[in-house]
């Protein structure tokens, strides 16, 4: 994250660090899950996330957040062979759960710090959620190019490919 801020990241670092991770997520065991129950849990995320966030805000805001979360929940339907696939393929694994730049240090070889350790459920999740988290991350630090150059980059290296599924 110093590097980052201090506009120092360089690209001998990305790369290390793209290393580094895709080695971090292959060692990972693949968690033994049903496609069923992998959904179903994700389901549940959702509308949990739906009841905590709309607590406490506008009407207005509860329509768009209800528009938000049931486009989510349309996808995880109409997505299911997806996401059934990735199960069966193991990418379903106890990975990091929080991977955000704060968490990477860019040191030889880079290292990586402060995984969720209060709910396993949390960490239980495919490799793609990790690698897009810390997309996400980077995108709201203003380094959108450091977010698709990761994004990019794992994607090729763990074989993460979902399809564009219309939810209309």
């Amino acid at each position: 994250n110093y590097l980052l801020r201090m506009g120092q990241l360089q690209a001998a670092d990305e790369d290390a660090i793209v290393k580094h991770l895709v080695a971090f997520f292959t060692s990972l065991t693949p968690q033994m899950i049903e496609p069923d129950n992998y959904r179903l849990g994700l389901e549940k995320h959702i509308l949990a996330n739906e009841k905590d966030l709309s607590n406490g805000i506008p009407t207005c805001e509860q329509v768009r957040l209800r528009r938000i979360m049931g486009n989510q929940l349309r996808y995880l339907h109409v997505a299911a062979p997806c996401f059934d696939a990735r199960v069966v393929a193991g990418r379903i694994v106890d990975g990091h759960g929080d991977l955000r730049p704060d968490h990477i240090y860019a040191e030889l070889p880079p290292s990586i710090i402060d995984c969720i350790e209060f709910n396993d459920r949390f960490r239980y999740i495919d490799v793609a959620s990790d690698a897009a988290f810390l997309a996400m991350d980077f995108d709201f630090r203003g380094r959108p190019d450091c977010g698709s150059y990761f994004a990019e980059r794992l994607a090729a290296a763990l074989y993460i490919h979902l399809p564009e599924i219309n939810v209309d």
